[in-house]
């Protein structure tokens, strides 16, 4: 995953990071995605992290995992309010 470098994009996952513009005390002041950083963050996990071929079923796998997160996630919002 390609994040800005602002925020907690970091801290939830293990994610690649550009920068986005000038932060100030309170948050981005002016996004302004840096093209360079993006493109280096891009070519760097290219050449770390070859293309990986998933077959039809493995994907349909990874969707029914994400379908049951996100059914119990809702399920326990719903049974919170």
């Amino acid at each position: 995953m390609l994040a800005p470098d602002v925020g907690f994009f970091s801290e939830q996952a293990d994610v690649m990071t550009y920068h986005c513009g000038d932060v100030d005390g309170l948050g981005i002041s002016a996004y302004n995605p840096d093209v360079g950083s993006i493109k280096d963050a891009l070519m760097s996990y290219v050449i770390d992290h070859p293309p990986v071929s998933t077959d039809r079923d493995e994907r349909m796998g990874q969707r029914r995992q994400i379908s049951s997160a996100h059914e119990e996630v809702y399920t326990q919002v719903l049974h919170a309010a």
